[in-house]
């Protein structure tokens, strides 16, 4: 046991698992004296042993993921406190580090309600206000032990920062939204949210500070900064011109007491760290000292006087700043072995010249005496390297260039040994070059040697290898034309054979599925029902194969029309099989139970698809066979409509109301329910479908639901399968999508419903052009009038 290296000649140093840290670093701070670390299984604290050694210790009370520290100055009394946001709600550290969660304590709070917070910020204008932000936006008043909360904002995604700019206005960041800015006043809270359109790269993984009186944003293009006059950001072109030239994805930003920037970035795959000074109008950036730490992104710096602490996933890292390195110093590349054969060394690392006297002098360069020539049954040669630069020697890089044997310089690689097999007769150079973990690059060196030829390398040999070459190639070229003739004709007879025999199998099959699919025409029911009652519809049914894994049922019951497009686990044969089980099993719940109730009619169908495939959902075997269905029933007499569905929407369209349009021509957008659109005539609503199937399911003892609405004249109303939004089709080879579908039925309520299914097959025609259809489609559509 003992030491094999000691570094001491280096500003970083580096506490991981082996010092009792635990978990993903997210920040770091120094309160009363105390360094702590917040990581992603709690809190931990550093404690300076007697012999010096340094150790992390768990603070007690808390084991959740915390993100980040503030301390909180009570403006009342001027005292500090430590608050640390977790995933389990607002922590306090304590004397003896012992964590208290404060959420039970916190006034006008719902009982129920757990903080999910990542991050919070004391405010610079109302010291006595703590803003929060995670799962939302949070306002707290502390008042010593009194902490009340203020206000609660959604805003529909986690919020990761939070700074206060000298007006006080709120700049936050969430996850996939941009950037959002709260402003309070007397009378309204107003948010005002800024995306691409506003000028940043995009609206995920931004990250925002206010550094000199100025706001920055840490995005996956460099940095931005905010346009007041504008309210626009813009790629800042002074401290994050760095990053913009080679769009690197800033992650976390810093300003240090000596006004650096200390920046952590990822380029190209490479996780790295900046120092980015601003002196006059040049920015200087130094990346060396960090270039021997490992590929992990830095999520927290902290400036701790002479001291700059950051983490680096689960390793915590010290950066002396006061430590001066030169870290472009010289060094060299050796050859230390030269093996042939495996196994007989012909070269040890040294080189050496013979004086007058005879004695062996110390040279830096090969001379003529050792440079090898060997016979070529000794070609195998293997060339050992390594390099007199002794920090983090692992990340030492090495190329060659075999002069004589490659076109050129290899690429940069840690491997420091280099075998060259069956090389060919001639003279070789070896030139080698080493570069450190700090990209320096060490001088070339070289060796020589060469490798004699065989003695089958003789003219006269190359005379008899083309003679028995000749008589070889006319001996075996006359063997195999006449195997070759022979083969094809017995291989022409079983290939007459079998194309017969597949010919035959194929008639019989498709003959067979015809007759499948005539048997499944017969049994889709009529359009009577529509035809009398709804003349003003259509029904577009486009089976991929022969027969269809979709199918439509129409029936009608005390006054009351059912009509329903499914769409059945699989295309084709088996398709078709699911679809007749479920017209048959339709039949009975219908016509001969007499159940009327959509959602009752589902949960019925659900019990018989269940029953008829054996599904229990305990067999890992057991098939998952079911189908997507909507369902509506069409009450003239009450002029509603009852919908259910599984998975597969209704949408309905109407005519904008006059105060409708109105408010589009003023340039104003008027308020839509999820999943709604409109043109300048039309509205289109979507009732949406219960998200399980007819069939098992981990939510086969839920009810299925019911949604109703009222039967008025000029309403269209469509249900479909989704192979038509499913088709891939157009320039790009994409889905049609949902909302393409949408925007179609919109633009076509001016045409009459029966032209309607035929423009919808044109579209679908046009959309899919040379690409395979995917899928069975169905779409109904009926119109009141």
């Amino acid at each position: 046991i003992g030491i094999s290296k000691a570094e001491i000649n280096s500003p970083i140093r580096m506490f991981s698992e082996r010092s009792g840290l635990n978990g993903i670093i997210n920040d770091i701070i120094r309160f009363n004296g105390i360094l702590y670390v917040a990581t992603s299984s709690g809190i931990y604290y550093m404690k300076k042993s007697t012999d010096g050694t340094i150790k992390f210790l768990k603070c007690e009370g808390v084991s959740t993921q915390c993100w980040t520290f503030v301390v909180f100055t009570q403006p009342q009394d001027g005292k500090s406190r430590l608050f640390v946001a977790s995933i389990s709600g607002l922590f306090e550290i304590k004397d003896k580090h012992k964590a208290r969660l404060l959420d039970g304590r916190i006034l006008n709070k719902a009982s129920e309600r757990i903080y999910y917070l990542f991050t919070h910020v004391q405010s610079r204008k109302d010291p006595s206000l703590l803003y929060m932000g995670g799962d939302s936006f949070i306002t707290l008043k502390v008042e010593g032990n009194r902490i009340t909360q203020m206000n609660e904002i959604s805003l529909q995604d986690d919020i990761r920062s939070i700074v206060e700019d000298g007006r006080g206005d709120i700049w936050l960041t969430t996850q996939r939204k941009g950037v959002t800015r709260i402003r309070f006043s007397d009378k309204d809270t107003l948010i005002d949210n800024f995306s691409v359109e506003q000028g940043l790269p995009s609206n995920d993984r931004n990250f925002i500070y206010y550094l000199d009186n100025e706001l920055y944003v840490a995005t996956n293009e460099g940095i931005s900064r905010f346009n007041e006059n504008s309210e626009q950001f813009y790629k800042d072109t002074i401290m994050g011109s760095v990053f913009h030239e080679t769009k690197a994805a800033v992650f976390r930003v810093m300003k240090d007491k000596k006004d650096r920037f200390w920046i952590s970035y990822e380029q190209e795959g490479q996780y790295r760290e900046a120092i980015v000074s601003l002196v006059g109008d040049s920015v200087h950036s130094d990346l060396l000292p960090f270039y021997r730490l490992p590929n992990k992104s830095t999520d927290a710096f902290y400036d701790d006087d002479e001291t700059i602490w950051f983490g680096k996933s689960t390793e915590l890292y010290r950066f002396n700043d006061e430590f001066s390195k030169d870290y472009q110093q010289s060094f060299y590349s050796l050859i230390r072995r030269v093996t042939i054969s495996m196994d007989s060394i012909v070269f040890y690392g040294t080189d050496f010249l013979l004086n007058e006297d005879g004695r062996r002098l110390i040279s830096f360069s090969q001379n003529e005496q050792l440079k090898p020539s060997v016979k070529y049954g000794y070609n195998n040669f293997m060339i050992k390297l390594s390099a007199t630069f002794f920090e983090n020697e692992g990340a030492t890089l090495y190329k060659y260039w075999l002069e004589g044997s490659d076109p050129g310089w290899t690429q940069w690689s840690k491997r420091d040994e280099f075998n060259f097999s069956n090389l060919s007769r001639g003279h070789y150079r070896f030139n080698a070059q080493a570069r450190n973990v700090y990209g320096v690059e060490s001088a070339i060196v070289t060796y020589e040697f060469v490798v004699l030829p065989p003695w089958y390398q003789t003219i006269y040999a190359y005379i008899v290898y083309v003679i028995l070459l000749i008589v070889m190639i006319v001996i075996i070229v006359k063997l195999y034309t006449r195997k070759l003739i022979k083969e094809n004709i017995k291989l022409e007879g079983i290939i007459q054979e079998r194309t017969t025999e597949i010919r035959r199998q194929k008639e019989e099959l498709t003959d067979s599925i015809e007759y499948a699919s005539r048997i499944q025409q017969a049994l889709l029911p009529s359009h009577n029902i529509l035809q009398e009652e709804l003349p003003e519809h259509f029904v577009l049914f486009k089976p991929r194969d022969i027969v269809s894994g979709d199918f439509y049922w129409l029936g009608k019951q005390d006054g009351k029309i059912f009509v329903i497009a499914a769409d059945c686990t699989g295309h084709g044969v088996p398709g078709a099989f699911m679809s007749m089980l479920g017209i048959t099993f339709l039949n009975e719940v219908v016509n001969t139970l007499g159940i009327s109730e959509p959602n009752r009619i589902l949960d019925e169908m659900r019990l018989h698809v269940m029953e008829s495939l054996k599904q229990t959902g305990e067999g890992e075997d057991e098939t998952q066979d079911g189908m997507d269905l909507a369902l509506m029933i069409i009450d003239k007499g009450r002029m509603k409509v009852q919908y259910s569905g599984a998975y597969n929407p209704l949408y309905f369209v109407r005519p904008l109301s006059k105060d409708e349009k109105a408010t589009l021509s003023s340039g104003k957008e008027i308020e839509l329910p999820e999943g709604a659109l409109h043109n300048e005539n039309h509205l289109l609503e979507q009732l949406k479908a219960d998200k399980m199937p007819i069939g098992i399911s981990i939510k086969r003892s839920e009810p299925f639901t019911m949604q109703e609405i009222d039967l008025v004249p000029g309403y269209s109303i469509y249900i479909n399968s989704d192979g038509y939004v499913d088709q891939f089709g157009g320039p790009k080879g994409k889905k049609f999508m949902s909302r393409s579908f949408k925007k179609l039925l919109l633009d076509i309520q001016d045409i009459p419903m029966q032209d309607q299914g035929k423009l919808l097959d044109d579209k679908l025609l046009e959309w899919q052009g040379d690409q395979d259809r995917v899928d069975d489609i169905i779409v109904i559509g009926i119109q009141v009038r």
